[in-house]
């Protein structure tokens, strides 16, 4: 069997969970962080969020491979991060060889795989039953890392259901090259793109072919086009037009919060009184008015040990994200 060396998205990618618009919107200044360091900030939230979380906020394509507890009929992402389509799904054996499934076969509900049969109706009374008693004859084998998942993962805002005919993936092209550092991107059509939605934007139809991600800031009716922030690629590249660009929904709300809050946090130069004054009512416990005596909480590694951004409201908003306990262990 062919050995690969896994790397996990969060090593792969930098990842924006929230735009320069936004961060105006809650009345962060240009005089407190100018364009350029909103980016270079936005971006270190993203890698505080994610090292918190151990999860990622932006649709990632790839494959992964996914493991298999024994005695159950249920296959999860390694991180539980929520699969939200599949191209193909594949069962390698001892030997390395790959079996494909049918799409027929399993269906995709949030982080889990359920493989099953037609055995009782199509009704949604059926499919509750087949989840609930389980087909044995349909049962995937256990294993660790043996289905192999091409598709796309992570936490979108209204993640989509396999049964949900609302879920909503968006499709369309570039009508107008697209170069590092443009913040608008004409699109040939910008029907059912919102405010907020991730774009994955790349030449070809394999997701293994150049592209690059965008958060929309606004949409423009007429040219149909979308604002974004200052696009990053590889330097020298560029998309042509007739690019696909694909959007399956927004950054989580909670999410872009606890950036907006992170980024706050982080709003000034580091040697300046603000920062100090700033790191001092961060980390203050509790206060004395009448001969002014204040608590503050400690520094270093006992504070760390918690695995915090360094902001109360952002940990707050991203407790419900972190994993659950590994139960599901094989």
């Amino acid at each position: 069997m062919t050995q690969s060396v896994y790397e996990s998205p969060q090593r792969r990618f930098s990842f924006a969970y929230t735009t320069i618009a936004r961060l105006r919107e809650e009345g962060l200044t240009t005089a407190q962080l100018s364009d350029a360091r909103a980016i270079e900030r936005i971006k270190l939230a993203g890698k505080i969020v994610n090292r918190v979380t151990s999860q990622w906020f932006v649709p990632i394509e790839g494959t992964e491979r996914i493991s298999v507890s024994p005695d159950s009929s249920i296959a999860w992402h390694p991180s539980l991060i929520p699969i939200i389509e599949v191209r193909s799904l594949k069962l390698a054996d001892f030997s390395g060889a790959l079996t494909t499934y049918t799409a027929s076969r399993y269906r995709i509900d949030d982080r889990l795989i359920y493989l099953s049969e037609p055995r009782w109706g199509t009704s949604v009374e059926d499919k509750i039953a087949r989840l609930e008693y389980g087909d044995r004859r349909a049962m995937f084998p256990a294993g660790r890392g043996h289905i192999v998942v091409d598709g796309t993962f992570g936490w979108i805002e209204n993640r989509p259901w396999s049964d949900d005919p609302t879920s909503r993936k968006v499709t369309t092209t570039t009508a107008a090259e697209v170069s590092a550092g443009d913040t608008t991107i004409e699109l040939t059509s910008v029907a059912n793109i919102r405010a907020r939605d991730i774009l994955i934007l790349r030449n070809g139809d394999a997701p293994s072919t150049f592209g690059t991600r965008a958060i929309v800031s606004s949409v423009v009716d007429s040219p149909a086009s979308v604002t974004v922030d200052s696009i990053e690629m590889v330097p020298g590249a560029t998309l042509p037009a007739g690019s696909n660009v694909i959007t399956y929904g927004q950054v989580p709300e909670d999410v872009e919060m606890a950036t907006v809050y992170i980024v706050a946090m982080l709003r000034y130069g580091i040697a300046t009184s603000n920062a100090q004054q700033s790191s001092v009512q961060g980390r203050m416990l509790s206060e004395q008015t009448d001969a002014y005596a204040y608590r503050l909480e400690s520094t270093g590694i006992r504070s760390m040990s918690d695995n915090s951004t360094g902001s109360l409201e952002a940990d707050r908003l991203l407790s419900q994200f972190h994993p659950p306990p590994a139960a599901f262990a094989v």
